[in-house]
C-alpha cells in the first residue's frame, strides 16, 4: 500500500487511515479499489477477490528488513540484482501487512503460486525478472538481500 504514490494511486493512498489497522471499517471498503498493478494476469489462476500474489521479503539483510531504512546506495550489488517483489505462494488481500518472512538460516520460503513452471518478481531498479523453476536457491538467496 505504502507504493501507491509511486504508482500512480496517490489519490487512493491518500484516502488510507494509516493509523488505523489494514482492516479498520474505514479501510476494508477500500481493498475493492485494487489497482490493477497489483492483479495476476493468468487464464490458469483464478485468486479470491482483491488478493495479490506480489509481495516483498521481510528479514535480516532485505530491503524491508525492520527499523532499517534503504536509499538506492544500500544496494551493494546495485538495484538491478536486488528482489523487490515476488511472487509469493499464496495470495493475501493486497491491503494487509503480510510479507514474507525471511531468515538467511532457515529453508527459503514457497514462492511462485501462479504458474507451474515460473516464478516472476520484479528488482529494485523496476525491471520484471522471470525464475524457471525449480527455482535455484543460491540465486534466489543472493537476490533477496541488498548486501
Amino acid at each position: 500500500m505504502l507504493i501507491l504514490p509511486y504508482i500512480e494511486q496517490e489519490k487512493l493512498y491518500n484516502q488510507f487511515h494509516l493509523d488505523e489497522p489494514w482492516d479498520s471499517p474505514h479501510n476494508l471498503p477500500l481493498l475493492d479499489q485494487m489497482p490493477s498493478t497489483y492483479a495476476v494476469r493468468s487464464w490458469r489462476v483464478k485468486p479470491p477477490p482483491n488478493t495479490t500474489y506480489f509481495q516483498v521479503f521481510v528479514g535480516k539483510g532485505t530491503p524491508f528488513e525492520p527499523g532499517r531504512i534503504v536509499t538506492l546506495n544500500d544496494f551493494h550489488r546495485g538495484p538491478s540484482e536486488t528482489l523487490l517483489f515476488v511472487e509469493a505462494a499464496n495470495p493475501v488481500p493486497w491491503t494487509k501487512p503480510e510479507d514474507i518472512p525471511y531468515d538467511p538460516d532457515a529453508p527459503l520460503p514457497q514462492l511462485g503460486g501462479v504458474f507451474p513452471d515460473i516464478m516472476r518478481s520484479a528488482t529494485a531498479d523496476g525491471f520484471r525478472k522471470t525464475f524457471k523453476k525449480p527455482l535455484d536457491e543460491s540465486e534466489i538467496r543472493a537476490m533477496i538481500t541488498i548486501d
